[in-house]
């Protein structure tokens, strides 16, 4: 694998087992960053985890649930333990629904604000000590173009509308520790 502008860094993806956490994950990997894998889907994300190796790259997986407390701060013990460090934080794990309002349920509402808003929440909090005793880290949170509204998607278009809230307060919460935040929303 060549050097990258990444080269030494290490980044965690969540969501990592397809979609647009895969090919982030493999993106940062082909720049040289060393990439860690959190999603539930273990066999998905190991699946990713092969392509890196396979492109000369490294890459560590880690099942979990990004709304425990507990899975999260085990998977940043294994990170510090196999890297001894962490650089970037990139927040793609998601819960989707699409539900007219009428029919949403407490259920429908609380599944997706855990993982969407707490998720991102938890994971980003994690981080924080590191990111700040270096002075430097790099937060990518993923949106979504249903902030500014799609029919059916009342609780996740909130959750995403919030991801893009928290992002602004914690770039101006953030910038004093050199910690970049970014929000990127694709749609």
């Amino acid at each position: 694998m060549k050097q990258g502008r990444l080269e030494g860094r290490v980044a965690i993806v969540t969501g990592a087992a397809r979609g647009i956490g895969k090919a982030t994950a493999l993106k940062m990997a082909a720049e040289g960053a060393s990439v860690v894998l959190y999603d539930l889907f273990s066999s998905g994300a190991s699946k990713v985890a092969q392509e890196i190796e396979a492109l000369g790259g490294t890459s560590l997986v880690f099942a979990g649930d990004v709304e425990s407390k507990e899975q999260v701060d085990t998977m940043l013990e294994g990170v510090y333990t196999q890297f001894g460090t962490v650089d970037i934080l990139v927040n793609n794990s998601g819960q989707g629904l699409a539900k007219p309002l009428g029919q949403l349920t407490g259920a429908d509402w609380d599944g997706v604000v855990n993982v969407n808003l707490k998720g991102t929440c938890l994971c980003t909090q994690a981080v924080l000590p590191i990111l700040k005793q270096k002075h430097y880290g790099k937060i990518v949170n993923i949106g979504s173009r249903s902030s500014l509204g799609i029919p059916d998607r009342t609780v996740y278009g909130a959750t995403k509308a919030g991801v893009i809230a928290m992002t602004r307060i914690w770039a101006l919460e953030l910038a004093k520790y050199g910690i970049n935040v970014n929000c990127i929303a694709p749609g």
